[in-house]
C-alpha cells in the first residue's frame, strides 16, 4: 500500500492564455526558487495554442496544467479554479508574464511565520515598456493604503484568509480591478497585511505592450529571466535602478507625429484623469471605500469597459 504523498507548504496559481513564450519564463522563475516544497498549478482561460504542451514538456511533476471549457476573458475565472485546486498552506499568484527572483517564497513566507500576518506584499519592479524602472508598493508604513496597486504576483498569504474572504469576483461584477477588490475586503476585514521591504519580483505588465499578445512574444521576458539566473546581487542592482535612475514620467507621453489637434486632446484627457482621480482619493478616504471604484463611478464606466480596452491594445477582442 502506497504511502499518501503530503500536500506542499505552498501553492502557486498562474492564470494563462495564449502567451505560452512569456509563461515558460514564469515557470522557471518557480522552479528556480530556493524553496522547493510547492507546486504549481497552471490554469488557462480555454487556450487553443500550444499552452498545454508547453506546460508539460517542462516535465516538473510540481508543475500541474487545467484548461477551463470556456474563456472568462480575465484572470478571475483561471485564478480561482487555481486556488480550488490548491492543497498548500500558503497560497501564491504568479501573472504569466512576471517573473520572481528566487527568494521571493523563501522571504515572503519566513514574514508570514515571524510577523503573524495573514497577507504578505513584497516589493516589486515594474518595468515598463520605455524601459524604465519603478518600485512598486513602496509603503511608508510597511501597511496596506487602498490608494496603492499592488501586483498579486507580489503576494504570499494564507489560504485560512482566502477561505474567510471568498474568492476573487468576475469583473462583469466590480467597478475595479478583482484582485485589488479582493485585497481591499481582506483590508477591510480586519486582516492583517504587511509589506516585505524588498524586490523579489519583476513586474512585466502587459499595459503599455501593444499587441503583445500577436505571435507569442516573450523577448523581455526572456532577457529578464537570464538576467535574474546570471547576477547574484541583482536585488540591489534593481533597487539602485528604480531609486536613481529617470523619475517616473507623470505628464502623458504624445508622439510627436500627432497634429496640434490631437496632441490637445489627448494631454486634455490625462489632465481630466488626473482631476478624476485626486477627486476618488478624497472621497475614497472619507467614505473608507475604494479610490478606483470611485474612480470608475465619478467616470460613468465600468472595469468590464477598462479591462475591454486594454484586451483591444494587446491585439485581443473585447469583453
Amino acid at each position: 500500500m502506497e504511502c499518501p504523498v503530503a500536500p506542499p507548504a505552498i501553492s502557486v496559481v498562474t492564470a494563462t492564455y495564449h502567451r505560452s513564450a512569456a509563461l515558460r519564463c514564469a515557470i522557471e522563475s518557480v522552479r528556480g526558487q530556493t524553496r522547493g516544497d510547492w507546486e504549481h498549478w497552471v490554469v488557462g482561460d480555454a487556450c487553443t495554442d500550444d499552452t498545454g504542451h508547453v506546460v508539460e514538456s517542462i516535465g516538473d511533476p510540481r508543475v500541474r496544467w487545467h484548461n477551463l471549457p470556456g474563456n472568462c476573458g480575465e484572470q478571475s475565472g483561471p485564478n480561482m479554479e487555481g486556488t480550488r485546486r490548491a492543497r498548500g498552506k500558503y497560497l501564491a499568484f504568479l501573472n504569466h508574464d512576471d517573473l520572481w527572483l528566487p527568494d521571493h517564497l523563501e522571504l515572503a513566507v519566513r514574514a508570514l511565520e515571524t510577523s503573524g500576518a495573514d497577507l504578505v506584499f513584497a516589493l516589486a519592479l515594474q518595468v515598463e515598456s520605455t524601459g524604465q524602472k519603478i518600485l512598486h508598493n513602496w509603503p511608508p508604513d510597511l501597511g496596506y493604503s487602498p490608494e496603492m496597486f499592488i501586483p498579486a504576483s507580489s503576494w504570499v498569504f494564507r489560504r485560512e484568509l482566502f477561505d474567510r474572504i471568498g474568492p476573487w469576483r468576475p469583473v462583469r461584477e466590480l467597478r475595479n480591478f478583482p484582485s485589488q477588490e479582493w485585497l481591499f475586503r481582506a483590508w477591510r476585514s480586519g486582516a492583517s497585511i504587511r509589506a516585505l521591504p524588498l524586490v523579489t519580483s519583476v513586474f512585466i505588465p502587459s499595459r503599455g505592450r501593444r499587441d503583445c499578445y500577436v505571435g507569442n512574444q516573450a523577448a523581455e521576458q526572456e532577457a529578464w529571466l537570464a538576467r535574474i539566473r546570471s547576477t547574484p546581487r541583482l536585488r540591489e542592482e534593481l533597487t539602485v535602478e528604480a531609486l536613481f535612475g529617470p523619475a517616473p514620467r507623470r505628464d502623458p507621453v504624445v508622439p510627436e507625429s500627432l497634429g496640434i489637434g490631437e496632441r490637445l486632446l489627448r494631454a486634455r484627457k490625462h489632465y481630466v484623469w488626473k482631476l478624476r482621480r485626486g477627486l476618488a482619493v478624497r472621497i475614497a478616504r472619507w467614505t473608507r471605500g475604494h479610490p478606483t471604484e470611485w474612480e470608475v463611478r465619478l467616470g460613468g464606466g465600468s472595469a468590464t469597459e477598462s479591462i475591454s480596452r486594454l484586451r483591444k491594445s494587446r491585439g485581443l477582442s473585447p469583453l
